[in-house]
C-alpha cells in the first residue's frame, strides 16, 4: 500500500475526507462547512474568516476559503498516473468549484492523500495561478505535508485509531492507565482526611505485611472499595502493584490469569472494570497462590 506514516489510501475516501475535516477544524476554525460534491470530481467545503494556524499561527490567511479533498487509491495504479490525473483536471475542477460558490475566493487548499513533491506542487500552483489570477493564495498538501501536520495534532490521530500504528497505540494504552491510575490516587488522596482505622483495616495491614496478600471480602456499603485506597498510602511507593476489583471469585481468577501474562514494570494499577463484591490485592508473584487469606469487611 502507501508509504504513508498513518496508512491513508487504506482509510478509504469517507474516512479520509471526515480525517480532514477533522484536521481542517483545527488548523482553520469550527466554522468549517460539511463536504459536498462526487466522490470521483472530489468534495469540496468553504470557510469564511481567519485560518487559527494556516499556513502558519504567525502569519494566518483570511477571507473566504475553498477546500477540495481528493482521496485516491494509487498504489494499484502507480502514484505516478494519479498525479497526471490530478494536474490535468485542476483547471477544470477550479473552473466548476469556484462558478458553484457564488463568493470571490481568496484562499484555495487542494489535499489529497497521493504523495507529492515539492516540485510537483509548485508546477500545480502556477498553473493555477495563471489561470485563476483571482485567488490570492494556493496551497497543494500531499500525503507527507498531512502526515506531518497530524504529528503536530495527536488529539486528531486518536480520534482516527485506525490510522494508528503498533507503537502509537501502545502508547495510547500506556498513557491511558497512566492516567487513570492518577485520577483514581488524587480521588483517594481527598477521602483520606475522612478515614478511620477499622479492624478489617488492621487485618489486611498485618495480612499484606506477612504474606503480601490479602482478599477483601463482605457485603456492598462496608468498605471494600475505599480500604485499598487507604492501604495503598500505607505502604512505601511501588510497594503494592496491582489492585483488582472483581464481581466473583470466577471473575477475580480470570483476571489474574490474564495478567500474570503480562509484563509490567513495578507500578500501581486500578482495573475499575470490575467492581465489588470483593478485592485483591498482592503481589504478582503470589498470583498463583491456592490459599487466599481474607479480611472479612463485614
Amino acid at each position: 500500500m502507501g508509504t504513508s506514516k498513518y496508512k491513508l489510501e487504506q482509510l478509504g475516501w469517507f474516512n479520509f475526507e471526515q480525517l480532514v475535516r477533522t484536521l481542517l477544524r483545527e488548523l482553520i476554525g469550527s466554522g468549517l462547512s460539511t463536504f459536498s460534491g462526487s466522490i470521483d470530481q472530489g468534495r469540496d467545503a468553504t470557510f469564511e474568516g481567519g485560518a487559527n494556524a494556516f499556513p502558519s499561527k504567525t502569519d494566518p490567511w483570511k477571507g473566504n476559503w475553498i477546500f477540495q479533498v481528493k482521496h485516491r487509491t494509487y498504489s494499484s495504479r502507480g502514484a505516478d498516473t494519479v498525479r497526471s490525473e490530478l494536474k490535468a483536471s485542476l483547471s477544470d475542477e477550479l473552473a466548476k468549484i469556484t462558478e458553484k460558490h457564488e463568493f470571490d475566493c481568496d484562499n484555495y487548499v487542494f489535499l489529497t492523500n497521493c504523495p507529492f513533491t515539492r516540485i510537483e506542487k509548485d508546477e500545480m500552483k502556477s498553473l493555477a495561478s495563471n489561470d485563476f489570477p483571482m485567488i490570492r493564495n494556493f496551497a497543494f498538501l500531499g500525503e507527507r505535508d498531512i502526515d506531518e501536520l497530524l504529528d503536530s495534532y495527536p488529539r486528531v490521530v486518536y480520534a482516527f485509531p485506525q490510522i494508528l500504528g503498533l507503537s502509537q497505540l501502545k502508547e495510547l494504552v500506556q498513557w491511558g492507565l497512566h492516567q487513570r491510575s492518577l485520577e483514581f490516587l488524587l480521588t483517594a488522596q481527598k477521602e483520606i482526611a475522612l478515614f478511620v482505622a477499622t479492624s478489617p483495616y488492621l487485618q489486611a495491614v498485618d495480612l499484606l505485611h506477612k504474606q503480601h496478600f490479602c482478599l477483601l471480602s463482605g457485603p456492598p456499603k462496608m468498605g471494600k472499595r475505599a480500604l485499598p485506597m487507604h492501604l495503598q498510602h500505607h505502604f512505601p511507593p511501588r510497594a503494592l502493584k496491582y489492585m483488582i476489583f472483581a464481581h466473583n471469585v470466577t471473575s477475580m481468577t480470570l483476571t489474574i490469569r490474564r495478567l500474570s501474562s503480562y509484563s509490567y514494570a513495578m507500578m500501581f494499577l486500578a482495573i475499575y472494570h470490575f467492581t465489588q463484591p470483593c478485592v485483591m490485592i498482592g503481589h504478582m508473584v503470589l498470583f498463583g497462590c491456592s490459599a487466599a487469606l481474607v479480611a472479612d469487611t463485614s
